[in-house]
């Protein structure tokens, strides 16, 4: 209400507060600062250019900042994140070059190909597709919301199944805030 100095002020407060709100360690306030921003810097210069991007840009840049801040969030040593941040791009904290695959990098490739495969398909419009064509069929063939919902259900269960199976069959990874 006061203007555009008081709203970005207002802004990074709330944003710097949200990241001590998450720990009492430099990191997290630094990734709120980080996320107060970016919001500014879009309130005031890249917000009208990303209406305007493609989809597919729009969604890059925010994977790409979403990328930077998970890295800030989990580095509580300072020095490490940028090392951590370097690395991101292929270098290494002495000015030398990272390879880009070692071992580890196809082992995780060939454990997690599947769930890869999934998460591409998921990010598509094709579930949503699906379901309308579900719902288009249960509506021809006079099929109740009842069976649709129960049909949801189901998916829904079979879903959590899946995902508490991983976790139980990958190493111990706590919660994050019962590290707290």
């Amino acid at each position: 209400r006061g203007g555009l100095i008081l709203r970005l002020r207002n802004i990074l407060c709330v944003w710097m507060l949200t990241g001590f709100w998450h720990g009492a360690c430099w990191n997290y306030v630094l990734w709120g600062l980080y996320f107060g921003v970016l919001l500014m810097l879009e309130k005031l210069f890249v917000g009208r250019a990303l209406s305007r991007a493609p989809k597919l840009l729009r969604h890059f840049y925010t994977l790409l900042l979403l990328s930077f801040s998970f890295v800030i969030f989990g580095t509580e040593e300072l020095p490490l994140l940028g090392m951590r941040l370097f690395g991101m791009f292929g270098f290494s904290a002495q000015g030398g070059a990272l390879p880009l695959f070692n071992e580890f990098t196809f082992y995780h490739l060939k454990s997690s190909a599947w769930l890869l495969l999934l998460c591409v398909v998921l990010a598509t419009p094709l579930p949503m597709k699906g379901y309308q064509a579900l719902q288009g069929l249960c509506g021809r063939y006079r099929l109740s919301a009842v069976l649709l919902s129960a049909a949801e259900l189901v998916l829904m269960l079979l879903l959590l199944i899946v995902c508490t199976a991983y976790i139980v069959h990958s190493s111990f990874n706590p919660f994050l805030y019962f590290r707290f």
